[in-house]
């Protein structure tokens, strides 16, 4: 009978706490009967009838041990092309939706993984498959996508037209290497879409060399100067090697080739030891042997912004502070903020830029904000320009994620408090 409590308690604690690995119908007797070996020798089974909250203490550690490991094989992979192993914020983590969609053609498998999407920019992920891993092919992903019906153009995707990815990949990166499938990612932003399901469609374009792959190493490369390294450094320089020594349409040349021509000429298609096309001119010896279009779904509604766009002007002593875009996502932090001084004169917006100079986000607790690990184009301090025949000092900045979405954030330069937006969250 008091196994039967105990079972109940350590349920109890799975499904309060964690419900990422509460699915698990073994996980509560496998967590009880670890707690139980852990303390055997402390305390018997009727110590922990007496006094439950030690057994609960101990059940809750090994349950945040377990959903550790739980989370780090079923985090979405978006979040792992976005971040890599960086912290995540709950808003990003919670928002990220695995997605299905799949397609195969002529040996090739492109499918989608998982997605964010903010309520206006879209992040995703997604793998490709090469059936016949000795013979490489380039798949590039159309720039345009679909969304209900409506073509949008995509701002970034891993396997670009002008860079398409390498299946199976030789790239260079610490062991152990995911070379098949490929996985990858993109970009998009994308107006005006109705809450709930949204169809998406992709399309990825195959393309093979109408000869061979020649590959020509960069004298400075890893992988042409394998004997000089050493332990894991050599490990991952020979696998890259090997990997490419291993396809049946690829042969190696030197720079010196590359000079004269002569693989071009005979129409093979020169790559770099990652795979990557080399920027030559005429390097476009590729045929297109197949398109492969992959549909998938995801839900619009599940959204994370903190959008303060319809904010009142402030009335500074010498300027009036207006609000264009303030927008804190799950994804990206976007600033324009327009200075706009007493006098339209380049002198006066220049003024206002030299007193006030670079900003910084504080929350309610004076400190920093802390961004996600993600790409961005950050612009701290302000410029000069003119909108509809005003001069405005403008802060025009593109940042990650927060971190940690606080309750609230403040707008400053310097130790003054020019705006404070409400965020109204609980830790």
């Amino acid at each position: 009978m008091e196994d039967f409590k105990d079972k109940q308690i350590v349920q109890r604690v799975i499904d309060n706490s964690l419900s990422g690995i509460q699915d698990d119908p073994r996980m509560a007797q496998r967590v009880l009967r670890i707690a139980h070996e852990k303390e055997g020798k402390k305390m018997n089974k009727k110590t922990f009838g007496r006094n439950p909250s030690k057994l609960v203490i101990l059940v809750l550690t090994l349950v945040l041990v377990f959903a550790t490991t739980a989370f780090a094989l079923t985090r979405p992979a978006v979040l792992s092309w976005l971040i890599g192993n960086a912290p995540v914020s709950l808003q990003l983590e919670s928002t990220a939706q695995t997605v299905i969609g799949e397609n195969s053609v002529d040996g090739i498998t492109v499918r989608m993984t998982s997605l964010v999407f903010d309520g206006e920019k879209l992040a995703f992920s997604y793998e490709m498959e090469n059936d016949q891993p000795d013979l490489p092919v380039l798949i590039a992903a159309n720039p345009m996508m679909s969304f209900d019906g409506k073509e949008v153009q995509m701002m970034y995707c891993t396997a670009d037209p002008y860079a398409p990815q390498m299946v199976p990949s030789p790239h260079l990166d610490v062991l152990p290497v995911k070379r098949n499938p490929v996985v990858g990612g993109g970009e998009v932003y994308v107006s005006d879409i109705t809450k709930g399901k949204v169809t998406c469609e992709m399309t990825f374009v195959v393309y093979k060399p109408e000869n061979k792959f020649a590959v020509a190493l960069l004298p400075d490369s890893m992988q042409a100067n394998v004997e000089s390294y050493t332990g894991d450094a050599r490990s991952e320089a020979e696998d890259s090697l090997h990997t490419l020594k291993s396809f049946r349409n690829a042969i190696f040349a030197t720079e010196a080739d590359l000079v004269n021509e002569q693989w071009l000429a005979e129409g093979y298609t020169v790559i770099d030891g990652s795979g990557m096309l080399y920027d030559l001119p005429d390097n476009s010896h590729l045929n297109e042997t197949a398109q492969i279009k992959v549909t998938f779904e995801f839900d619009a509604s599940v959204a994370f912004a903190c959008d303060f766009a319809e904010t009142d002007d402030v009335e500074l002593a010498d300027a009036t502070l207006h609000v264009e875009q303030f927008r804190l996502s799950s994804l990206e932090t976007r600033i324009d903020l327009w200075m706009i001084p007493q006098e339209n004169s380049e002198k006066a917006a220049r003024s206002l830029a030299e007193k006030y100079g670079a900003y910084t986000l504080i929350d309610e607790q004076g400190k920093t904000v802390q961004y996600s690990e993600m790409d961005y184009m950050a612009a701290a301090t302000p410029y000069i320009t003119q909108i509809n025949g005003q001069w405005v000092c403008r802060y025009l900045s593109q940042m990650p994620g927060l971190l940690r979405f606080p309750e609230s954030v403040a707008f400053t330069v310097g130790d003054e408090e020019l705006i404070h937006f409400n965020l109204m969250m609980e830790e």
